[in-house]
């Protein structure tokens, strides 16, 4: 229907005629471009913004093809039409509002409208004319949704971060599970959210958080046997179950969310490597659907849930794993320390009894020869000998069964004293000459320095020499040499006493220099079985070498034979005494000493 005067209010009659509106028209929009009123009415009919131009009656006096179809008339139907008459689904008050602030106080404006379904969005412009006023916008629905999905999208991206972070650092994540799931509810517009962990001693799912269900529902719904329900079902199958427009339902399994109101449920199964840990739900009472979007969400979170459970419970079954295993090996070093207990205690009983046996045998000995000496053949000199070697043999296997056990229960002790070294290392290799005399072997002793008193327990110095010498004698053959050599030698910064036995015997394999200090390690068969032992005389001697706060190294190659050196502190308590100085001078006693030592070896009484 065409509108009374249409004429007068044509486009092409109105800007040919150079009104005063295309005057207006002109300093807000094309001012000094030079175009004709066709062009600029060429040029407004070709863009994709809405353009109309009202007089100060509120009348169209100009309507572009696209404004026209914004508002939902033809051009021809509009103009000279009041504009209030033809805003049927706009906010008239709103808009009216800013169309009277322009008109009135001539002044440029912006601003935005939503349609009243909010359907769609527009970015309006408002601008005096010297008849009116001019109007533009430009359609950005579009925009706007882009923008929304944007801001989703970036909200989406925190919440998933925020998830991950948190349930990546809790050691308790299903304590957080509630927390987290509230605010992805939140996100998806959902009213409803359970989460069941799998009780693998029940064999069940257990309710572990929810939200938006009574104490009723919850009450019933706390434990859940697989394939009962959409949720048992999900950890049943280990796939995810979707019921939408659960109200027109008639499916038995979605009945008691059906009587809550509940119009679409989702249910994501928390599966790790394989293994369900438990299942995941959102519910709206609002919406029949999800989206796409929406579930791949769920997934998401449910993922991240089901890698933190079962991170924590591997964890947890890996800890009580390590604790049992810890559990097992402390018990068996306890009873492996008992064990060494009982076998030390034993040994030191056993030890102290023999040597009772051994003293009557000694005197016994001593007796006969003292008593009926020049009456016995000798053929039973013989039997005597063999019977004193032997009883020797046995009293130092005690002697060193004794120490270890004291060294072991650490009742081992020192008796120092300050002592000339060189005196006492030359008396001990003397007192030895006789064992070295018999193997046709040259003992030689040499010394560097002529005196030199140090701080020493003079028992353990004797044992480790004499052991040290018995060794090079019993493994060197007929006609060789062991040396014994003493001398000032700098260690570690500091300066020692080195005691050096060097011997031309058959030498230690390289391979066997590591467990030659170990007990009961005998270097081979063949060598030993050269001479009798049980390969403790080593380890007691190194063991006293520490205790006296020295060190002992051996070097050794098959065939040359060996070198072992004894450092020990050069320090002292007192200026030895006279006294002191000759009670090493005690011969008998160190071949008593050296005897016991030596009865592998059978000397001539």
């Amino acid at each position: 229907m065409k509108c009374k005067n249409a004429d007068k209010y044509s486009p092409h009659s109105f800007f040919s005629r150079q009104s005063s509106v295309v005057t207006g028209m002109n300093k807000v929009l094309f001012e000094q471009t030079g175009y004709s009123g066709k062009d600029i009415v060429n040029f407004l009919e070709s863009i994709c913004l809405g353009f109309v131009t009202l007089d100060q009656d509120w009348r169209f006096t100009y309507i572009n093809r696209q404004a026209a179809l914004d508002l939902g008339y033809e051009p021809e139907n509009l103009l000279g039409r009041v504009v209030w008459d033809c805003m049927e689904f706009v906010n008239k008050a709103e808009i009216g509002e800013h169309l009277r602030r322009a008109m009135q106080k001539r002044k440029s404006l912006n601003f935005e409208y939503y349609c009243s379904d909010r359907s769609q969005h527009f970015n309006c412009s408002v601008h005096p004319s010297a008849s009116g006023i001019i109007v533009y916008w430009e359609d950005a629905t579009k925009y706007k949704h882009a923008q929304k999905e944007v801001f989703r999208y970036r909200r989406k991206a925190d919440l998933l971060y925020e998830v991950a972070e948190k349930l990546h650092t809790s050691n308790r994540p299903q304590s957080i599970i509630k927390k987290l799931c509230l605010k992805v509810n939140d996100f998806l517009d959902c009213q409803v959210f359970i989460n069941y962990l799998v009780d693998e001693k029940k064999n069940k799912l257990k309710m572990n958080a929810c939200w938006g269900l009574d104490d009723q529902a919850k009450k019933k719904l706390e434990w859940l046997d697989y394939g009962a329900s959409l949720c048992g079902r999900t950890a049943r199958d280990k796939t995810r179950v979707i019921a939408e427009n659960i109200q027109n339902s008639n499916d038995i399994d979605t009945e008691c969310i059906r009587m809550d109101g509940i119009r679409a449920y989702a249910c994501h199964p928390l599966v790790e490597k394989g293994k369900v840990v438990g299942t995941l739900a959102f519910a709206s009472r609002k919406k029949d659907t999800f989206s796409q979007d929406d579930l791949a969400l769920m997934k998401a979170v449910s993922d991240l849930m089901a890698i933190a459970i079962n991170r924590v419970r591997t964890e947890r079954a890996m800890n009580q794993q390590h604790q049992q295993i810890l559990k097992s090996e402390r018990e068996r070093i306890d009873a492996l320390k008992r064990s060494i207990e009982i076998k030390d205690e034993f040994l030191s009983i056993i030890s102290h009894e023999f040597k009772t046996p051994l003293a009557v045998i000694f005197s016994a000995i001593q007796t006969m020869e003292h008593t009926c000496g020049s009456e016995l053949t000798e053929k039973a000199r013989g039997f005597i000998s063999k019977i004193r070697q032997n009883s020797l043999r046995q009293l130092r296997l005690v002697n060193n069964l004794l120490d270890i056990t004291r060294i072991n229960s650490g009742e081992l002790s020192l008796n120092w004293k300050d002592i000339d070294i060189v005196a006492l290392t030359r008396d001990i290799t003397r007192s030895v000459e006789v064992f070295a005399k018999q193997k046709n072997i040259i003992l030689e002793f040499n010394s560097s320095i002529k005196q030199k008193i140090i701080r020493v327990d003079q028992e353990k110095y004797e044992r480790i020499l004499l052991n040290l010498l018995s060794n090079a004698i019993k493994f060197t053959s007929e006609g060789k040499s062991v040396i014994v050599g003493l001398s000032m030698k700098k260690r570690h910064g500091s300066r020692m006493i080195c005691i050096e036995v060097r011997d031309e015997g058959m030498g230690i394999p390289s391979e066997k220099m590591e467990c030659i200090f170990d007990r009961f390690v005998q270097v081979d068969s063949s060598f030993t079985r050269q001479a009798e032992g049980v390969g403790i005389g080593l380890y007691l001697a190194k063991k006293f070498t520490e205790f006296l706060g020295g060190a002992m190294i051996a070097k050794s190659r098959v065939g040359q034979g060996s070198n072992f050196s004894v450092f020990l502190p050069a320090l002292r308590n007192t200026e030895l005494s006279q006294a002191g100085i000759e009670s090493m001078k005690d011969d008998n006693r160190l071949l008593s000493i050296a005897r016991v030592e030596f009865s592998d070896m059978d000397p001539t009484p």
